[in-house]
Order: C-alpha cells, then structure tokens, then sequence
C-alpha cells in the first residue's frame, strides 16, 4: 500500500500541471483562429468586427458567426466557442484600432 500511496502523490500534482497546460494551449489556438478569421472576414468585406466596442464584443461577434460583403456576403465566418472557451482565449486576444491579433505572451 506505502508503494501505491507515493506514486498517487507523485502523479496527481502532475496531472494537474498537464490540465493545465492543455487547458493553456487550448486558449492559445482558440485566440489564433479567432484572429485568424477576424482577418478573413475583413478581407471578405466585414465591418462589424472592427466596430466592435471591446475586445470581448470582437470575440463573440467572431463566436457568433460575421458575414462578409459583396461575393462573400453569404459566407459566415465564426469560431463555435462558448462563454468560458471565450473568455479564456481573450487572454491571449488583443483589439486595438478594429483589429484583432493574437498575442501568445502576453
């Protein structure tokens, strides 16, 4: 039983460190497709997202889904994140001047 009792303690410190890495790398490629699209969906003709009056309305606007303009004004643009997967990827989301980018240390 000593055994089994020392390697519990040994593994689930590290097995809180692993969540938590996963959990930080999944915000990080969150906020990287949601700048990501944020520049395609400019590209294809949308305004909502540069008008948009914070960071965190950028992101849902993004979450949501925008539509571009002109040819692509059928084409949604979205990132399908809910509130918390949100919230952590604005950590790593930027919003100055209408544009959206991805800071990975911020």
């Amino acid at each position: 039983m000593g055994i089994i009792g020392l390697m519990a303690a040994i593994s689930v410190p590290i097995l809180g460190q692993v969540s938590s890495v996963s959990n930080t790398t999944a915000a990080k490629r969150n906020a990287q497709a949601l700048a990501y699209l944020a520049v395609k969906a400019s590209l294809a003709g949308n305004t909502t997202i540069s008008s948009a009056g914070s960071k965190e309305d950028a992101i849902a606007l993004l979450a949501d889904g925008v539509y571009g303009d002109g040819d692509f004004s059928g084409t949604l643009f979205q990132v399908g994140l809910d509130a918390s997967e949100q919230a952590e990827a604005a950590a790593f989301v930027e919003f100055q001047g209408g544009i959206v980018t991805y800071n990975m240390d911020p």
